[in-house]
C-alpha cells in the first residue's frame, strides 16, 4: 500500500468510527477539523517547492502556514472552552492582506497592481475601526468576511479570464489558473455563509450544522485544488513521470528484442 494512503484512510476510518460510537456533535467536531488539517498538503507541497516558485506562490505558501497556525490556534481555543473568535476575525485582515499581494503580482499593468496594493491599508484601518471600536470581538465580522468573499470572487474570475486567454501556457500546468478557481470555489460558495453568520451562530438554529458542512467541503476542495496549482508547477517533483520510464524500460528489458 502506498504510504500515504494509510495518511488519507484513517482519517477518514476515524470520522465513522467516531459517527457511531461518540454521536452527532462530536463526529461534526472531528468533520471540522478534518477539513482544517487539509491544508497540510498543499502546505507540504508548497515548502517542498518553494524556492522555485515565483514570488506570488511564496506569499501564498506563506499565507497557507498562517491558515494552519491559525486554525490550529482556534481549535485549542475552542477545545478548552475558550472565545476563538478573535483569531479567525485577525486572520480575516491578514488573509486579505496576502492576497490581494498575490492578486497584485497576477497582474501586468502598473495602475492595476498599484490599486491592489493600496486598498490594504484602507481595508485594515477600516477594520480595526469596526472591530475594535465600533463592533465587539465576540461576534463574527459577516460584513468583512462578504466583502472579502465579493472583492477576492471577482479579483478570482478576472484573473481566470485573463490566465484563459494567454495560449502559451496550458491551463493544467498553470498554477494560477488551480489557485485561482480555488478561490473562486471558497469564495463564492461560502458568500452566504459568510453573510448570515450572525444569524446561523444563534442557539437553537439547526441550519448552523449544514452550512458549516457546506464550508467544510468548499474548504477541503480548494485545498485539493491549490495542491493540482503547486504540483503543476513541477517544483515539488514527486518523481512520477520519472518512475514511470523506467518501469516501461524494465519491462521492455525482460521482454526482449522485438517485444
Amino acid at each position: 500500500m502506498p504510504s500515504f494512503l494509510p495518511a488519507c484512510i484513517f482519517p477518514v476510518l476515524a470520522l465513522a468510527q467516531s459517527a457511531a460510537a461518540e454521536g452527532y456533535d462530536k463526529t461534526i467536531i472531528w468533520t471540522f477539523f478534518l477539513s482544517a488539517y487539509t491544508v497540510i498538503f498543499p502546505l507540504v507541497l508548497g515548502l517542498i517547492g518553494f524556492s522555485r516558485f515565483s514570488k506570488a506562490l511564496q506569499y501564498f505558501v506563506i499565507l497557507l502556514l498562517l491558515v494552519l497556525i491559525s486554525e490550529s490556534t482556534a481549535f485549542y481555543l475552542g477545545w478548552q472552552k475558550l472565545n476563538n473568535l478573535i483569531v479567525y476575525d485577525v486572520f480575516t485582515a491578514v488573509e486579505y492582506a496576502f492576497l490581494m499581494i498575490v492578486f497584485s503580482n497576477w497582474f501586468e499593468k502598473r495602475g492595476i497592481r498599484t490599486a491592489l496594493l493600496a486598498s490594504i491599508p484602507v481595508f485594515l484601518l477600516v477594520w480595526l475601526y469596526g472591530k475594535f471600536i465600533a463592533g465587539s470581538t465576540d461576534q463574527f465580522d459577516s460584513i468583512f468576511l462578504s466583502v472579502e468573499s465579493v472583492v477576492f470572487v471577482f479579483l478570482s474570475v478576472i484573473v481566470l479570464i485573463k490566465e484563459m486567454k494567454d495560449s502559451t501556457v496550458l491551463l493544467v500546468d498553470n498554477p494560477v489558473f488551480w489557485v485561482s478557481s480555488g478561490l473562486l470555489v471558497y469564495f463564492a460558495g461560502n458568500l452566504f455563509v459568510f453573510a448570515l453568520i450572525d444569524q446561523l451562530l444563534q442557539p437553537g438554529i439547526e441550519r448552523f450544522h449544514g452550512a458549516w458542512m457546506i464550508h467544510t467541503v468548499l474548504n477541503v476542495t480548494k485545498n485539493i485544488l491549490f495542491s493540482l496549482g503547486f504540483l503543476s508547477t513541477g517544483a515539488p517533483s514527486l518523481k512520477i513521470r520519472s518512475l514511470w520510464r523506467k518501469l516501461r524500460h524494465r519491462r521492455r528489458e525482460e521482454a526482449g528484442p522485438g517485444a
